[in-house]
């Protein structure tokens, strides 16, 4: 099914940082069931570069490749019709791949990671008139729709989508909510900051997203992963994420094609009413692992 596993702990930090809460990359080969590299970049710039040229390499020597991201593809359900009449320039079908484009098309992130995420989050929730996106740095007081809380600034109104998607719901994975920006959990920001890499990935090699797109014909399919669905713990004195990275990496790599296939259509998604299912693969996304 897959010659190569790449995962990749994705990070929102706004300055350059090694070892805990930084980028960790682990790259595992079926062929022998190791991991070939782990890598720990500073910066999403340096990450972006490696995994190009890993990408373009595996490619290059006919394989292909599954990449695996630790933040959401997708939104709860109803962001995209709220993003569509926010800025109007989505399709009308509002897919998550739209989503995509529009906030990488509005997220810049230079080469020491500073970024905009509070700015693009403060925009949208303006031009929605709606508190979707919360939690700031306190003395941001100048973005005035992004409460630092999960307050509801002034003229705005409440956020009327759900807190979690269905996989979450369904895997019991309800710990933090992709609205929230900053603060201890916090997720929000990693998929901001994450979405324009996907959509680069995409561009680039022609890549599918699952479970969104067809995988037939992509030798690049990026998916999301959830680690502790992997990965559970780590070895005293070793960095939880470069644990995480390593060892779900290996152990899909070490998966039979009958396991992948599971995997890739996973009874809990086929198992969901036709409509929630036609939601999830339009919008929301599936974590992949959640059987």
């Amino acid at each position: 099914m897959f010659d190569d596993v790449i995962i990749v702990d994705w990070s929102a930090a706004a300055t350059p940082r090694l070892g805990k809460d930084s980028i960790w990359i682990a790259q595992a080969t079926s062929r022998t069931g190791m991991v070939d590299h782990l890598v720990n970049c500073p910066t999403r710039a340096e990450a972006r570069v490696w995994l190009v040229a890993a990408i373009d390499r595996l490619l290059g020597a006919g394989r292909r490749v599954m990449v695996g991201v630790d933040f959401s593809l997708g939104y709860p359900r109803g962001f995209a019709d709220l993003l569509n009449r926010a800025v109007g320039s989505l399709p009308a079908d509002c897919s998550a791949a739209a989503i995509r484009r529009i906030i990488g098309a509005h997220i810049t992130d230079d080469a020491r990671n500073a970024n905009n995420r509070f700015e693009v989050a403060n925009a949208i929730n303006a031009a929605s008139a709606t508190a979707l996106f919360w939690g700031r740095p306190a003395h941001r007081t100048e973005l005035t729709a992004l409460s630092p809380t999960h307050a509801v600034p002034l003229g705005l109104a409440p956020n009327p989508l759900e807190r979690f998607r269905r996989t979450e719901v369904v895997s019991g994975q309800r710990l933090a909510t992709n609205w929230q920006l900053l603060g201890v959990g916090s997720v929000g920001s990693q998929v901001l900051m994450g979405l324009p890499l996907i959509d680069e990935l995409v561009r680039r090699f022609d890549g599918a997203v699952w479970p969104f797109d067809s995988l037939r014909a992509s030798s690049v399919v990026i998916a999301e992963t959830w680690p502790g669905l992997f990965a559970v713990g780590a070895p005293d004195g070793e960095v939880r994420d470069a644990w995480q990275v390593r060892t779900t990496s290996q152990r899909l790599a070490g998966l039979a094609e009958e396991e992948w296939e599971g995997l890739l259509s996973p009874p809990s998604l086929l198992a969901q009413p036709d409509d929630e299912r036609a939601v999830v693969l339009r919008e929301e996304g599936w974590m992949f692992g959640v059987r």
